[in-house]
């Protein structure tokens, strides 16, 4: 549209765009060129609102280059208003495959976006909500993610070399397919999970720990000390206790349905309001136990020994 672009004119350039109505500015903006859109762009900056809808238009423009143009321009102010400008992104649009490095969104809600296979390497995403979010395949390498609500993410083939991820709420997320390294910050609960559903955990000694609210459905626990172990509302649906020693653990308000529990040590357990149902426990030691309000429904009951009456 313009002739000769140079700097110099830019300025021109930006007056044509922010001439007229707010409502009118897509519409003139979609008249300029590629490289007349990121001249602009770098003019917009101390614009104020009209400067942060030319970036919000940037981000959802035809042209790659555009659009990581603005980007990067939005990353490099950190200012309350162009995160926003992002998150809003993000939640709006399709957000896979991005290089959103070392972008700062801590404390945004990014439940339930899609970021697969985006480049968040050295990222803030501190005490950000991301419960529901897809991190499939994302690089997450040196990312800050302290506090953040990770709650059923997605992040099978995440990377997370090197990342921050102590005080996050990781419930129902699959370790199985994450990627850690020694330099990644993780509180004790979780890394003892990544270890046990990676067969990293090097003893079964896991006595007197807190491991609530995990989820490890059908995991194989046979042998494990898990005595005065914290296990409340967890999912162990399927998992096979078979010779374990639970004296002491609390059980409450977990699924365990058609759990095993053959040979178990079952002595002032707590399975008080825990789900039962289906469950063998054929053969096991039982003392002193807590059932209260439990469901037993078609849980196998034969040959148990040490059975309160």
């Amino acid at each position: 549209m313009f002739e000769n672009i140079s700097s110099q004119n830019s300025t021109q350039i930006l007056d044509y765009i922010l001439s007229g109505s707010a409502e009118d500015l897509l519409k003139r903006f979609n008249t300029l060129t590629e490289t007349e859109k990121i001249l602009v762009l770098e003019k917009s900056i101390s614009h104020g609102a009209l400067g942060d809808e030319i970036f919000s238009l940037s981000l959802k423009d035809d042209s790659d280059l555009v659009r990581q143009v603005a980007f990067n321009l939005i990353k490099s102010q950190n200012s309350q208003s162009t995160k926003e400008i992002i998150r809003i992104f993000l939640v709006e649009n399709d957000a896979i495959n991005l290089d959103l490095s070392g972008v700062d969104l801590s404390g945004s809600d990014l439940s339930w976006v899609d970021l697969r296979f985006s480049n968040l390497c050295q990222a803030n995403l501190s005490e950000a909500n991301l419960s529901n979010s897809s991190l499939n395949g994302a690089n997450l390498v040196g990312a800050n993610l302290s506090g953040a609500n990770l709650n059923e993410a997605d992040l099978n083939w995440a990377d997370l070399g090197g990342a921050d991820l102590r005080g996050c709420d990781l419930r129902k997320v699959d370790f199985s397919k994450l990627k850690i390294s020694s330099e990644t910050l993780l509180d004790r609960k979780w890394l003892l999970v990544w270890q046990l559903v990676n067969r990293q955990l090097k003893n079964k000694d896991l006595s007197g720990i807190d491991l609530s609210n995990i989820d490890l459905d059908g995991f194989d626990f046979t042998g494990f000390d898990l005595s005065g172990t914290k296990l409340t509302r967890c999912n162990f649906k399927c998992a096979n206790f078979s010779n374990t020693d639970l004296m002491g653990s609390d059980l409450s308000q977990s699924n365990l349905s058609g759990a095993v529990f053959y040979h178990a040590n079952i002595v002032q357990t707590d399975f008080s309001l825990a789900n039962l149902s289906n469950g063998e426990l054929t053969q096991a030691y039982i003392s002193n136990t807590d059932f209260t309000q439990a469901d037993l429904t078609g849980a196998q009951l034969k040959n148990i020994e040490g059975k309160d009456d």
